[in-house]
Protein backbone atom coordinates (compact mmCIF):
# COMPACT_ATOMS: atom_id res chain seq x y z
CA UNK A 1 0.00 0.00 0.00
CA UNK A 2 1.47 3.26 -0.83
CA UNK A 3 2.11 5.72 1.60
CA UNK A 4 0.42 9.18 1.26
CA UNK A 5 1.23 12.09 3.06
CA UNK A 6 -1.25 14.76 4.34
CA UNK A 7 0.04 18.24 4.93
CA UNK A 8 -2.28 21.29 7.47
CA UNK A 9 -0.96 25.02 7.49
CA UNK A 10 -1.87 27.18 9.79
CA UNK A 11 -2.83 30.63 7.67
CA UNK A 12 -2.15 32.97 10.07
CA UNK A 13 1.81 31.71 11.72
CA UNK A 14 2.42 29.46 8.10
CA UNK A 15 3.16 26.54 11.16
CA UNK A 16 2.44 22.99 9.22
CA UNK A 17 2.07 19.52 10.34
CA UNK A 18 2.28 16.69 8.48
CA UNK A 19 1.13 12.74 8.53
CA UNK A 20 0.64 10.05 6.67
CA UNK A 21 -2.69 9.61 6.03
CA UNK A 22 -5.29 6.64 3.96
CA UNK A 23 -7.76 7.14 1.38
CA UNK A 24 -10.39 7.13 4.31
CA UNK A 25 -8.57 10.35 5.70
CA UNK A 26 -10.30 13.70 6.02
CA UNK A 27 -9.02 17.16 6.78
CA UNK A 28 -10.35 17.46 9.77
CA UNK A 29 -8.39 13.86 10.53
CA UNK A 30 -4.62 15.52 9.92
CA UNK A 31 -6.00 18.82 12.17
CA UNK A 32 -7.34 16.57 14.87
CA UNK A 33 -3.95 14.59 14.59
CA UNK A 34 -1.65 17.78 15.00
CA UNK A 35 -4.30 19.04 18.17
CA UNK A 36 -3.65 15.85 19.89
CA UNK A 37 0.54 16.05 18.81
CA UNK A 38 0.29 19.92 20.04
CA UNK A 39 -1.41 18.87 23.40
CA UNK A 40 1.11 15.55 23.38
CA UNK A 41 4.29 18.14 23.64
CA UNK A 42 2.78 21.15 26.00
CA UNK A 43 2.15 18.51 28.10
CA UNK A 44 5.39 16.86 28.28
CA UNK A 45 6.66 20.70 28.25
CA UNK A 46 4.53 21.54 31.43
CA UNK A 47 5.95 18.29 32.87
CA UNK A 48 9.43 19.62 32.65
CA UNK A 49 8.52 23.31 34.29
CA UNK A 50 6.74 21.89 37.18
CA UNK A 51 9.65 19.95 37.59
CA UNK A 52 12.02 22.23 37.43
CA UNK A 53 9.64 24.71 39.64
CA UNK A 54 9.60 21.87 42.28
CA UNK A 55 13.28 21.40 42.46
CA UNK A 56 13.53 25.47 42.96
CA UNK A 57 11.25 25.54 45.66
CA UNK A 58 13.04 22.92 47.17
CA UNK A 59 15.92 24.92 46.78
CA UNK A 60 14.40 27.20 48.51
CA UNK A 61 13.04 26.04 51.44
CA UNK A 62 16.40 24.33 51.94
CA UNK A 63 17.69 28.09 51.89
CA UNK A 64 15.23 29.04 54.19
CA UNK A 65 15.53 26.77 56.68
CA UNK A 66 19.81 27.14 57.05
CA UNK A 67 18.71 30.85 57.18
CA UNK A 68 16.39 30.19 60.42
CA UNK A 69 19.01 27.93 61.93
CA UNK A 70 21.63 30.53 61.67
CA UNK A 71 18.98 32.69 62.79
CA UNK A 72 18.18 30.43 65.79
CA UNK A 73 22.23 30.45 66.32
CA UNK A 74 21.58 34.15 67.30
CA UNK A 75 18.97 34.06 69.50
CA UNK A 76 21.01 31.75 71.60
CA UNK A 77 23.89 33.78 71.65
CA UNK A 78 21.52 36.55 72.68
CA UNK A 79 19.88 34.78 75.46
CA UNK A 80 22.93 33.73 76.67
CA UNK A 81 24.01 37.24 76.74
CA UNK A 82 20.84 38.62 78.26
CA UNK A 83 21.28 35.62 81.11
CA UNK A 84 24.81 36.90 81.63
CA UNK A 85 23.88 40.42 82.68
CA UNK A 86 20.95 38.95 84.86
CA UNK A 87 23.80 36.59 86.76
CA UNK A 88 26.09 39.62 87.41
CA UNK A 89 25.53 41.66 90.69
CA UNK A 90 26.97 44.61 91.58
CA UNK A 91 27.46 44.68 95.36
Amino acid sequence: MKEVIGIATCRICEESFSTTITALSEAIDIYSEWIDECERVNAVEDDVEQEEEVEEEKVYEEEEEEEEEVEEGDDEDERVSVKRKFNYRDD
